[in-house]
């Protein structure tokens, strides 16, 4: 894959440059553009979905979508409202973004330690000879009453060691991650 450019703020190009690579596209959710045909859609196929701003909010206007028997429910932070149908739901997820961008995104099941949902990040740099290493291996650990990991949601900074073994994960199956 050829590295285009660090300064790629927008989560929907990020996400269409990794989908050039067949390796990486098992490992993206299904993400589109925010649009009234695609928020159906993407309805109509996942029981979770995210809809998100386009540029780097840092958890901040996050909002989760989830099916219910009732309709749909809408959580933004804490609070949560329920739509009947999607036209309703269309009509305040719009009004939200105003004039941003925003994406739509499957929900994916994260793993929770002390029961609190995580996800793993890996920051990844080039060396001055030119050569991309792996130089951080953390964990995110989400508030479980929010939407996302992120700081501005309550979220945390974690060890990668510490979250897994807390997540149950043994050293063994862990260890492959760790190179020293």
């Amino acid at each position: 894959m050829k590295y285009k450019s660090s300064s790629i703020k927008s989560k929907w190009k990020k996400t269409q440059w990794l989908m050039e690579e067949a390796y990486f596209r098992k490992y993206i959710p299904a993400t589109l553009p925010f649009s009234k045909k695609n928020l159906k859609s993407m309805l109509s196929d996942y029981a979770n979905v995210y809809f998100k701003p386009t540029g780097g909010s840092g958890g901040n206007n996050i909002i989760r979508i989830r099916k219910t028997d009732q309709g749909y429910q809408k959580q933004l932070n804490t609070k949560k409202t329920t739509y009947e149908n999607t036209d309703q739901l269309f009509r305040e997820l719009n009004r939200h973004a105003g004039s941003r961008p925003y994406l739509l995104q499957k929900g994916i099941r994260l793993a929770k330690s002390n029961g609190k949902p995580f996800d793993t990040r890996v920051m990844v740099q080039k060396t001055t000879q030119g050569n991309w290493v792996s130089t951080v291996l953390f964990t995110k650990i989400g508030n479980p009453s929010k939407v996302a990991t992120n700081y501005n949601q309550g979220g945390t900074i974690g060890t990668f060691n510490r979250t897994m073994a807390r997540a149950g994960f043994d050293a063994l199956s862990s260890s492959r991650w760790n190179r020293n």
